[in-house]
């Protein structure tokens, strides 16, 4: 494998999911809407118990929280000193992941603020 299809494949993972996650979120709340018929409200509606599909996209979406959180921290920590190393020893395409790097944390950073400004109580409702 060469190492731009790696770079390649690094950009694209850090710069997806800071999107992925709070997206996940809500796609668990509106299936479950849809299998309730109403909206869910926090601590009335347990996401475990609505169906399986519900049940399914819930371990989905704790898999992106507890799993992907850790390897997205080390992708883009990684990205970030490779590019900067790429910079400093004036090799192409170094720029472009360090970029992509600091992009990425911006992008995860804001996607923790809106999970947690959480204006649908969807967070509430999923943690419950």
């Amino acid at each position: 494998m060469k190492s731009g299809t790696i770079e390649k494949w690094i950009r694209r993972c850090i710069l997806v999911y800071p999107v992925l996650l709070p997206a996940a979120l809500y796609v668990t709340w509106v299936i479950a809407g849809l299998s309730l018929g109403r909206w869910p409200r926090p601590s009335i509606d347990d996401p475990d118990s609505i169906n399986m599909v519900v049940l399914y996209v819930r371990f989905f979406v704790f898999f992106l929280i507890f799993i992907g959180r850790p390897i997205f921290v080390v992708l883009a920590v990684f990205a970030l000193g490779w590019g900067l190393l790429r910079c400093l020893l004036k090799r192409p395409r170094g720029i472009r992941l360090a970029v992509c790097a600091c992009l990425s944390m911006v992008l995860m950073v804001v996607a923790i603020r809106f999970v947690y400004w959480d204006p649908l109580s969807v967070y509430k409702w999923f943690i419950d």
